[in-house]
C-alpha cells in the first residue's frame, strides 16, 4: 500500500463502487457519543484544496482504490494536533503504520510535538495506533440522555457562573490537581503545553465554574451544535461528593435539550457514577492515544571560510 496526500482526483473516486466506506474512526470532543461521520465526495473535495494552515489530509492507496485516510489539525495551539477523521476500508483490519508516519510528518512540518487520537476502545484503529507508537494516555466513556434534560427537583446547587479569560491560572491549576501525573505529562505539563492541547470549540460552547474558598474546584462545558449537545466536566479529586450537583447544575443549564451526551474521562469515576444514578446511559468506552512528534529542524547549510 502507498500512503500519499490527499489530491483534488480522489474525490470522484467515491463515486465508483468499492469507495471508501464506513464511519469516522476519530472522535473529537464535539462528536462523544453521536453516531460516526460518513466519508462523502464533497467533503473529500473541500478537504483536497484547504489550506495547509486548517489541516492536513494523508491516504493509502492500493492500486486504484482508497484504503485509507486520514486527517490532521491543530488544536487550539501549534504544539498539539489530532486525528480529527479517520477512515479505513474494513473498519482498520488492514490501517498500515505508514499512513500514521504520514501523519506524524505533517505533524512535524507544522511545528507540532504531539498527535492526539481518540478511538473507539479496543477498536482496530486503537491496536494499529499502539503498533505505529502511539501510547494509550487514558480512557474514557460517553453517556447518553434519550430524554429532556432537567435540573432535578429539589437538588444541591453548586452556583456555577461564566468562566472568562481572567480564570485561565485558575482553571490550569484545577487540572495539574485532578488529573494524574501520567496523563500530564502526555498531554502537556506547562501552561503552554497545556493551552496548545485543548480540543477545539465546536460549535457555540460555553464554560461555567464552580469555586469554593476563593479557588475553582470545578468545571462544566457544554457545546451545541444544531440540535445535539454535548457535555463534559472535571472536578478537583477532594471534591467527589459534589458530582452529583454538578450534573443537576449542567441538566438545569441545558433545561429541555432532548439530544445530549456526555464524556467522561476515566480519571473522573465520581462523575460517571453521578450520571448513570441520574439516568444517563452509557453509550461507548473509547482510548485516547497520544504519540510524541520530533520537531523538524532545518540543517544549517555549510559554507566554506576564508583564510
Amino acid at each position: 500500500m502507498r500512503v500519499r496526500s490527499l489530491h483534488p482526483l480522489d474525490a470522484p473516486r467515491q463515486l465508483l463502487p468499492g469507495r471508501l466506506a464506513g464511519e469516522n474512526l476519530a472522535i473529537v470532543r464535539g462528536q462523544a457519543g453521536r453516531a460516526g461521520e460518513r466519508l462523502t465526495p464533497a467533503r473529500m473535495a473541500r478537504r483536497s484544496i484547504a489550506p495547509r494552515s486548517v489541516g492536513r489530509a494523508v491516504v493509502g492507496v492500493d492500486g486504484a482504490a482508497l484504503d485509507t485516510l486520514a486527517e490532521v489539525r491543530p488544536r487550539s495551539g501549534p504544539r498539539s494536533w489530532e486525528v480529527s477523521r479517520l477512515f479505513a476500508r474494513d473498519d482498520g483490519e488492514r490501517m498500515p503504520q505508514a499512513l500514521f508516519d504520514a501523519c506524524a510528518s505533517c505533524v512535524a512540518e507544522g511545528g507540532g510535538e504531539r498527535l492526539f487520537l481518540r478511538t473507539p476502545l479496543d477498536g482496530e484503529a486503537d491496536r494499529a495506533a499502539q503498533r505505529a507508537e502511539f501510547a494509550r494516555a487514558h480512557l474514557g466513556e460517553a453517556y447518553r440522555s434519550e430524554r429532556p434534560l432537567r435540573a432535578g427537583a429539589g437538588g444541591a446547587s453548586l452556583l456555577l457562573r461564566p468562566a472568562l479569560p481572567s480564570d485561565e491560572q485558575a482553571l490550569f491549576r484545577l487540572y495539574n490537581a485532578a488529573v494524574p501525573a501520567s496523563v500530564r505529562s502526555a498531554a502537556g505539563l506547562t501552561l503552554d503545553q497545556w493551552r496548545d492541547s485543548q480540543e477545539r470549540a465546536w460549535g457555540e460552547e460555553r464554560t461555567y465554574l464552580w469555586e469554593e474558598g476563593g479557588q475553582v474546584r470545578g468545571w462544566a462545558r457544554l457545546a451545541h451544535q444544531g440540535e445535539d449537545l454535548v457535555i463534559d466536566a472535571l472536578l478537583h479529586p477532594d471534591e467527589t461528593a459534589a458530582a452529583p450537583a454538578l450534573v443537576g447544575d449542567a441538566a438545569r443549564l441545558a433545561w429541555g435539550h432532548e439530544r445530549a451526551a456526555w464524556a467522561v474521562e476515566g480519571h473522573q469515576p465520581a462523575l460517571a457514577l453521578a450520571l448513570k444514578r441520574a439516568g444517563w446511559e452509557l453509550g461507548a468506552a473509547y482510548s485516547v492515544l497520544v504519540r510524541p512528534v520530533a520537531k523538524r529542524v532545518d540543517e544549517p547549510a555549510m559554507a566554506l571560510a576564508r583564510a
